[in-house]
């Protein structure tokens, strides 16, 4: 039988309820209040009137094994999952402390290299090198995003429902690959959402992640059906909160 919305729904319900894992699970229903809730305990988002999946947790748990304790190294996961059926919305956030728009650290480096040919005697050979540097560069905040993205859809998720099919006695060689196509298949939106751009200094060129994230994802969204929304906090909680879920 091919797997549908509700199916979905199924899963999650199946997670929402904490006895159904060990006693050390992490809660997998929260406010956005507690999800957005940075290393330093800092509140991003606060709103606890919000709720949502701790998608995080979701997979904390997926992985644990009976004893309480993880299995194995987790993939990287975005902060939160939101499904309404009747919407018909599968959203990602994640929710990052940093400002929108930030140094770009790779042009940083090509404007070294430039000055190093242009006003010092540098053997060309240490150029070259450096340029080889230059051109398999990318900022580590992009990558661990662009990670986040594949790797919740093509490692987390398959990983939440392999578990919810051995604790459900479903055969997930059977099932795996309807819930592939249903994932495929199925519109998806990531959104990422970033503090203000606040004190950004006029002597360093800047580039928005809006820019740098979008041109690395869009290959990826045409082939996964995903929309990409790259966002502020002020604006997330002003509009795309409410376009998101049916809070109102």
């Amino acid at each position: 039988m091919s797997f549908n919305d509700k199916d979905f729904i199924n899963l999650l319900d199946f997670y929402r309820n904490q006895e159904n894992f060990h006693e050390k699970s992490k809660i997998p229903y929260d406010n956005l209040d507690n999800i957005s809730k940075s290393d330093n305990d800092n509140h991003f988002i606060e709103r606890d009137d919000v709720y949502m999946f701790n998608f995080d947790n979701l997979c904390y748990n997926a992985n644990l094994s009976n004893s309480g304790k993880p299995k194995r190294n987790l993939p990287a996961s975005m902060d939160a999952l939101y499904f309404n059926e009747e919407l018909r919305k599968l959203c990602f956030l994640e929710f990052k402390n940093l400002p929108l728009k930030s140094i770009d650290y790779k042009n940083e480096l090509k404007m070294i290299i430039d000055s190093l040919k242009s006003d010092y005697d540098i053997d060309m050979k240490i150029i070259e090198k450096l340029n080889d540097v230059y051109v398999r560069f990318e900022d580590e905040i992009i990558c661990k995003l662009k990670n986040k993205t594949n790797e919740s859809l093509f490692f987390c998720l398959p990983l939440i429902y392999e578990t919810y099919c051995k604790k459900s006695e479903l055969d997930f060689n059977q099932c795996k690959n309807d819930f592939i196509l249903w994932l495929l298949n199925y519109k998806k939106t990531f959104i990422f959402v970033f503090a203000e751009n606040d004190n950004i200094s006029p002597l360093n060129k800047h580039i928005s992640f809006d820019v740098k994230l979008k041109d690395k994802l869009k290959h990826f969204d045409n082939i996964s059906n995903i929309n990409t929304i790259i966002t502020t906090k002020n604006a997330f909680e002003k509009d795309i909160l409410y376009k998101t879920s049916d809070v109102s």
